[in-house]
């Protein structure tokens, strides 16, 4: 694999500007009393943002979409964005980086806080003739490392995204992403 020798960070930053939407110089701002507003309020949160990192091959690809349509039907109904594989490929172009590449620490921190991530969770897998081994690691939107979520082998990535939503839902930092939801 060839090595990337630029940061990841100041790429993705450069990028992000040019796929931020531009403002429109005719908007008027909205009367105090009309009921449209476009500045959210203080107290008004967003919400979660969730992202999940592997390596874009098919396995991992795969892997990756069954983690985020799970943690959407756990979240059930409720708010929680969860940053799709379109958007992650689409910042990693933009910076001229391959989509078939593996992040280190500080790549994916800078990542997770360009596109405004709460929490990383992060999938290494490996494949077998008749198994996937993976382990899961998740961290905070400011966290460098991830901490270990699962480690486990199974024959089905269904199996296995399963298992990763069992450890994911007694994470701390999970937990409270859901709790900002109640």
């Amino acid at each position: 694999m060839k090595t990337v020798s630029r940061s990841l960070a100041s790429v993705l930053i450069g990028a992000a500007t040019l796929m931020l939407p531009a403002p429109h110089a005719a908007q008027t701002p909205p009367s105090p009393g009309s009921a449209q507003s476009t500045a959210p309020s203080v107290t008004q949160a967003r919400n979660p943002r969730v992202l999940v990192l592997t390596y874009f091959d098919r396995v991992g690809v795969r892997m990756a979409e069954s983690v985020r349509s799970r943690i959407r039907a756990d979240t059930s109904g409720t708010a929680m964005t969860v940053i799709p594989q379109q958007k992650i490929e689409d910042f990693l172009r933009a910076s001229g980086y391959p989509t078939l590449i593996n992040l280190n620490a500080t790549d994916a921190r800078a990542l997770g806080r360009l596109v405004r991530a709460d929490v990383r969770i992060v999938l290494t897998l490996s494949q077998d003739s008749d198994s996937i081994r993976m382990q899961a690691g998740v961290a905070g939107a400011n966290e460098l490392t991830t901490r270990p979520l699962t480690s486990t082998v199974s024959a089905s990535v269904e199996s296995l995204s399963a298992q990763m939503m069992l450890a994911l839902q007694s994470d701390s930092t999970y937990l409270r992403l859901r709790r900002r939801l109640d």
